[in-house]
């Protein structure tokens, strides 16, 4: 990854680094890593944005996605193989999480509303009276209304927040030219992921076909089957898959689901997300081990009758229940 190497704070221990900021008039949520929510420890500056966050945090994230976390600026990024294993990122996502929900006053499911896609990227929460308010007027109503420094600050620019908008799912709150930029890159929220407007996955071409069975899934003994049929052709890699201009090799699946209310629920989500690209994606092969091949996209499916969840199977009464929150976590609900 590119970083600033003219910081004299890149790689400088806490303590020294607190020092330094000290003395440089660095505030304390400039200070602060926005993967873990902690004061930066051992910083890393990315050249390109300008954005800091805690060596260990910003290596890991970029092995998922080589991206700014704040912005979404690329970030050309070569591991040093063998060097360093990082393990703790979910800690640092959960104490995020736990963060956001204590400073921004939200319950658990605040971002859990539906509602409905809109043409535009993103809606905006046009009954907040704030929403585009200048800086001067906002400060001013701001203190009256009791919000702190940190909750002002947008977390894209640390800055102070200039002509506010509100994210109407989550609430979180941005600079207007920040969000509408980050949302050019990924219709999500950057501080807690939640979707806006419709995603477009990366699934290569292919068909879906259902029938109804009249056999039973255990637990389900007194409907039929849904079997679901996937037929995947291989094909060339393009710019969205990991190795543009290689081959890869596609695939046929079979899954099943009970012929009840819902399961005929999924069904109608599964077929929203495969027309939106989502169910597919070209990658690793968790079972094989093989590369350039087409897999599963993290919405699992059951490929088997029998078995439990060991074999992939039913019974697994709270299999429906999973899939639907991994389709809500794409956009699909």
């Amino acid at each position: 990854m590119d970083v600033d190497s003219n910081d004299s704070e890149t790689f400088l221990p806490t303590s020294q680094h607190s020092a330094s900021s000290g003395a440089s008039g660095m505030n304390k949520e400039e200070d602060m890593c926005v993967i873990c929510m902690e004061p930066i420890n051992n910083k890393l500056v990315l050249q390109k944005c300008k954005h800091k966050f805690c060596t260990p945090c910003i290596t890991e994230a970029m092995t998922y996605k080589p991206v700014c976390p704040v912005c979404q600026t690329g970030v050309d990024f070569v591991p040093n193989q063998g060097s360093i294993t990082f393990i703790g990122l979910p800690n640092h996502i959960a104490k995020a999480k736990q963060y956001v929900l204590k400073t921004g006053g939200m319950s658990p499911l605040a971002g859990e509303k539906s509602s409905e896609d809109h043409e535009t990227p993103m809606d905006v929460d046009s009954n907040d009276s704030q929403t585009f308010l200048p800086t001067s007027e906002r400060s001013a109503s701001s203190g009256a209304s009791g919000m702190n420094k940190e909750e002002d600050m947008c977390a894209i620019c640390m800055e102070p927040i200039n002509n506010k908008l509100v994210l109407p799912k989550c609430k979180h709150e941005f600079c207007t030219p920040c969000i509408k930029k980050a949302m050019t890159y990924k219709s999500t929220c950057p501080v807690c992921q939640a979707v806006y407007g419709v995603q477009k996955g990366n699934q290569p071409e292919g068909t879906m076909s259902v029938n109804y069975i009249r056999d039973s899934l255990p637990g389900y003994e007194n409907y039929g089957s849904i079997v679901i049929k996937y037929d995947m052709r291989g094909g060339i890699q393009t710019k969205e898959h990991p190795n543009p201009g290689m081959p890869y090799s596609g695939t046929q699946r079979t899954a099943f689901l009970p012929a009840n209310e819902e399961g005929k629920e999924v069904l109608t989500l599964l077929q929203k997300a495969f027309a939106q690209k989502l169910i597919f994606t070209v990658g690793d092969s968790r079972v094989s081990g093989m590369s350039d091949v087409t897999t599963w996209n993290d919405i699992h499916h059951k490929t088997s009758m029998i078995g439990g969840p060991e074999m992939y199977g039913y019974p697994d009464p709270n299999y429906l229940k999973r899939v639907k929150q991994e389709l809500k976590d794409k956009g699909i609900e």
